[in-house]
C-alpha cells in the first residue's frame, strides 16, 4: 500500500467509497421498490380505490345493467335511458374483460375469471342484448321469461363475483405480509451498509492525511524556504515513488537552477561592468564627431545664410575633417556655377527687354491698323445691313401687294360666280312672276265665281222670307269677302307686274356687271403676272446682298480677331517686358564677384591672396 502513487491511492479510496455507496444505494432502492407497496401514499390510493369501489360496481359485475333492463321494463318513462345505459355498460364491460383476460394474474384467479365470472357475464349479455332488448316494454307474458334468465344468469354471475374476490382478498393479504417481512430485513442491511461505508470513509480520510496531506504540508514549507533564497536547505522525501516524491526531485532542481542562477548573475554583473567602460569610449568618441560635424554645420551654416543674403562670391576656405571635405568642394563648386549661370541670365534678361520692347512697338502699330481695318469693315458692314433691311421691306411690300392682287382676282372671280348666280335668280324670279299672275287671274275669276254664287244665295234667302235670314246674312258677308278678295287679287297682279318689269331691268344690269367683273378679272391676271416678275428679281437681288454681307461680317469677325489678338500680343509683348525687367532686379540683387570668387575673410586662401574656387 505504501508503494501506491497518491493518484492511485485516491483511485482505490474513490472505489472503495463509491462500492459501499453502490452497495448501499442498492439496499435502498430495492428496500424502497418492495416498500412502497406500504407507503401512505400507496394506502391513499388503495382506500380511494376501495371507496370508489363500494360507491360504483366494476364493469365485470352485471348489478348495473341488471338494475338497468328492470327500469327499463317497469318505467316506461325511463326506458329510453336505460337501453342507451345498457349500451354504454356493455362498452365499458367489453374493455375491461379484454384488459383482465391479458394481464397477468394468479392461475387460481384466472381460471375462475375466465370459467366462472367471464362466462356467466357473456351469458348474461347475450340474454340481454338479444332477447330482452327487442321485447322491453311489452306485455309480462312475453318479458317474463326473458326476466326469469336475466335473474338466473344474474344468480350465477354474482356467485363467481363472490368467490373470485374472496381469492382475490386472501391473495392480497399474502403479498402485504410478505412485503412487510421484506421491509424489515432490507433496512436492517440498509442500515448495515450505511454504517459500513461510513467507516471506510473515515479510514479512508485518516489513511490519505497521513500519506498525502501531511507531506505536502512540509513540501510547501520547503518551497517556501527556496522562494525566501534558502537554496541550503534539505529537501526530504526524495526516496518515495509516489507524487511527493516527484515534487521532492522537483524541487531538488529548482535548488539547482537556483544556485546556477547566482553563478550566472555574478558573471553577468562583471561583464555589465566591461560593457560600461566601452560604452563610455564610445560616449567620447562620439562627441568629438559631434563637435566635428557641428563645426562643418556651423560653417555650411553661415555660407547658405550669405547665399540667402545674395551673396555668392564668398566660398568655403578652411578645411573640413576629411569625411566632410567633399561636402565643402562641392559648395565651393555650386557657388562658381551659381555666378555664371546668374552672368547669363542677366544677359539673356537685357536681350529679352530689348526684343520685348520691339514687339511692342510692333504690336501697337499692327493693333492700330487692324482697329482702321475693323473700323471700315464694321461701317461697310452697316451699310449693307441698310440696304439689306430696305430690300427686305421692299420685298415683304411686294409679296403683300402680290398677295393682295391674288386676293383681289379670287375675290373677282367670286364676284362673277355670284353675279352668275343672281342673273340666274332674276331668271327665276321673273318665271315665278309670270307664275304668280297667272295664279291671280284664277283667284280672281274664283272671287267673281264666288259674288256671283253670294248673290244667288242673297237672291234665295229673300224668297225663303223669315227663315232665311241667317242665310241671307252669309251669303252678304262672303260678297263682301269676294269683292274684297278681287280686288286684292288686282292689286298683287299689279305689283308683280311691276316687279317683272324691275326684275328685267336688274338682269340686264347683273348681266353687264358680269361682263364688267370679267374685264377686272382679266386686268388683274396681268398686274398678278407683273408683281411676281417684280418679286422675284427682287428676292434674287435680296438674296445676293444677303450674301455678301455675311461675307462682309465674316471678313468683319476676322478682322475683330485680328484686332483682339494685336491688342494680346502687345499686352504679352508688354508683360514680358515687365517680367524681365523684374526678373533683371531680381538678379541684380546678388553680389557678383567678377573675379569669380573672395575668400573667407580670415581664412589661409584670403591671407595668401585671391585664388580660383575650389
Amino acid at each position: 500500500m505504501l508503494k501506491l502513487s497518491i493518484s492511485r491511492l485516491l483511485v482505490v479510496f474513490a472505489l472503495v467509497v463509491a462500492s459501499g455507496l453502490v452497495a448501499a444505494l442498492a439496499i435502498q432502492n430495492y428496500a424502497l421498490y418492495h416498500l412502497k407497496i406500504d407507503s401512505p401514499l400507496y394506502n391513499s390510493i388503495v382506500r380511494q380505490k376501495d371507496f370508489v369501489a363500494d360507491l360504483l360496481p366494476p364493469p365485470l359485475y352485471i348489478v348495473e345493467p341488471y338494475a338497468a333492463a328492470y327500469e327499463a321494463q317497469f318505467h316506461p318513462e325511463k326506458r329510453d335511458t336505460a337501453l342507451k345505459r345498457i349500451l354504454e355498460l356493455k362498452k365499458l364491460y367489453d374493455e375491461r374483460r379484454a384488459y383482465w383476460t391479458g394481464n397477468l394474474l394468479d392461475a387460481e384467479e384466472e381460471r375462475l375469471l375466465k370459467t366462472k365470472l367471464i362466462a356467466s357475464a357473456d351469458h348474461f349479455w347475450a340474454v340481454l342484448l338479444n332477447e330482452f332488448v327487442p321485447v322491453a316494454g311489452r306485455e309480462y307474458e312475453i318479458v317474463d321469461p326473458v326476466l326469469e334468465k336475466l335473474v338466473s344468469t344474474y344468480q350465477q354471475q354474482r356467485e363467481a363475483v363472490m368467490e373470485l374476490n374472496g381469492l382475490a382478498t386472501r391473495n392480497l393479504q399474502q403479498s402485504e405480509d410478505a412485503a412487510s417481512a421484506d421491509a424489515n430485513s432490507l433496512s436492517r442491511l440498509a442500515i448495515i451498509a450505511g454504517s459500513t461505508g461510513v467507516l471506510l470513509f473515515l479510514a479512508g480520510v485518516a489513511f490519505l492525511r497521513a500519506r498525502a496531506i501531511a507531506p505536502l504540508a512540509r513540501m510547501t514549507e520547503k518551497m517556501r524556504e527556496l522562494a525566501d533564497g534558502k537554496l541550503d536547505t534539505d529537501i526530504p522525501y526524495g526516496q518515495r515513488r509516489d507524487e511527493i516524491g516527484e515534487i521532492s526531485r522537483a524541487l531538488l532542481v529548482f535548488q539547482k537552477a537556483g544556485l546556477a542562477k547566482q553563478e550566472m548573475e555574478r558573471e553577468a554583473e562583471e561583464a555589465l561592468l566591461a560593457r560600461r567602460a566601452k560604452r563610455i569610449a564610445r560616449e567620447e568618441e562620439a562627441r568629438l564627431r559631434a563637435e566635428q560635424t557641428q563645426a562643418v554645420v556651423d560653417q555650411l551654416g553661415a555660407g547658405l545664410e550669405r547665399l540667402s543674403d545674395c551673396n555668392i562670391r564668398m566660398t568655403i576656405d578652411e578645411p573640413f575633417s576629411p569625411e566632410f571635405e567633399a561636402i565643402r568642394h562641392s559648395f565651393n563648386r555650386s557657388i562658381a556655377t551659381f555666378q555664371l549661370t546668374l552672368e547669363r541670365v542677366m544677359a539673356g534678361t537685357r536681350e529679352i527687354r530689348e526684343g520685348s520692347a520691339e514687339l511692342s512697338s510692333a504690336a501697337g502699330n499692327m493693333a492700330q491698323r487692324t482697329e482702321q481695318q475693323a473700323a471700315a469693315l464694321e461701317e461697310t458692314a452697316a451699310a449693307l445691313e441698310q440696304i439689306n433691311g430696305t430690300i427686305a421691306n421692299l420685298t415683304a411690300s411686294t409679296q403683300s401687294t402680290r398677295k393682295l392682287v391674288s386676293d383681289a382676282r379670287d375675290r373677282a372671280g367670286a364676284s362673277s360666280v355670284v353675279v352668275t348666280d343672281a342673273v340666274q335668280a332674276m331668271q327665276r324670279i321673273e318665271t315665278s312672276a309670270s307664275e304668280i299672275g297667272k295664279i291671280i287671274g284664277v283667284i280672281d275669276e274664283i272671287a267673281f265665281q264666288t259674288n256671283l254664287l253670294a248673290l244667288n244665295a242673297g237672291v234665295e234667302a229673300a224668297r225663303a222670307g223669315e227663315s232665311g235670314k241667317g242665310f241671307a246674312v252669309v251669303a252678304t258677308e262672303v260678297r263682301e269677302l269676294a269683292q274684297r278678295s278681287a280686288a286684292a287679287a288686282k292689286q298683287i297682279k299689279a305689283l308683280v307686274a311691276h316687279s317683272a318689269q324691275e326684275v328685267s331691268v336688274g338682269v340686264k344690269l347683273v348681266d353687264e356687271a358680269g361682263r364688267a367683273l370679267s374685264e377686272i378679272i382679266d386686268f388683274v391676271g396681268d398686274i398678278d403676272t407683273n408683281v411676281d416678275h417684280i418679286a422675284t428679281g427682287i428676292t434674287e437681288q435680296a438674296d445676293g446682298i444677303r450674301q455678301t454681307t455675311q461675307a462682309i461680317h465674316d471678313l468683319d469677325g476676322t478682322t475683330q480677331q485680328n484686332a483682339a489678338m494685336a491688342e494680346q500680343a502687345l499686352a504679352l509683348s508688354q508683360a514680358l517686358a515687365d517680367q524681365a525687367g523684374l526678373l533683371a532686379a531680381q538678379v541684380e540683387k546678388f553680389k557678383l564677384n567678377r573675379r569669380k570668387a573672395i575668400r573667407e575673410p580670415g581664412s589661409p586662401a584670403a591671407l595668401a591672396g585671391p585664388r580660383r574656387a575650389a
